[in-house]
């Protein structure tokens, strides 16, 4: 969304920015340049499907919830591991058409799948309780993996994201599942 100067993740001076404190960062700290994640919900996860083409060799990994983009540039991030949700009755930026006419989450998987990646798809209810929440993450990571495919998207149902359905992030970052699988990637 516009930031007060009129400005967003798409911005080349906001972008440049960002990578300039990755860059400044991962050279004057000890950091291992093989697993550097991209992590981000709504306009984060616009920046993700913004950022990852124009450096599909800087990141080990991303996590984009609620997000949207160019499904144009999805050919050049099929090797990066993914891990995308989205709620199906999100108003505020939605599914399919995302925000500002922009494709969402659904339509980036979809153009991700055509560039050739191998897409494995789960649905269930946002407002699971946590473990049965985790072991759903966990039989759709193991059905990635026996099908060879590093690239993960989880639709929640609709009415089941509680208080708000753009707030598929809530169960997200509190499940061990998707946050091991996010640290266990490397470049």
């Amino acid at each position: 969304m516009d930031g007060p100067d009129g400005t967003d993740w798409t911005d080349p001076r906001v972008r440049a920015a960002l990578v300039e404190l990755i860059d400044t960062f991962t050279t004057q700290r000890p950091v291992d340049a093989d697993r550097i994640y991209l992590v981000g919900l709504s306009s984060g996860g616009r920046g993700i499907f913004d950022l990852l083409p124009r450096r599909p060799d800087t990141f080990a990994a991303a996590l984009a919830t609620a997000g949207w983009g160019d499904p144009s540039t999805m050919g050049g991030i099929t090797h990066i591991p993914i891990w995308a949700d989205h709620s199906i009755d999100d108003p505020v930026v939605p599914y399919r058409e995302g925000r500002f006419g922009k494709p969402g989450t659904w339509t980036l998987m979809n153009a991700l799948e055509s560039a050739g990646a191998r897409i494995t798809r789960g649905e269930w209810a946002n407002d699971l309780p946590k473990a049965e929440f985790e072991a759903r993450s966990r039989a759709l990571l193991n059905r990635a993996r026996r099908a060879g495919s590093h690239v993960l998207f989880t639709s929640y149902t609709p009415g089941t994201t509680p208080v708000s359905p753009h707030f598929a992030w809530a169960q997200t970052y509190e499940n061990d599942v998707v946050i091991d699988w996010l640290f266990d990637q490397s470049r």
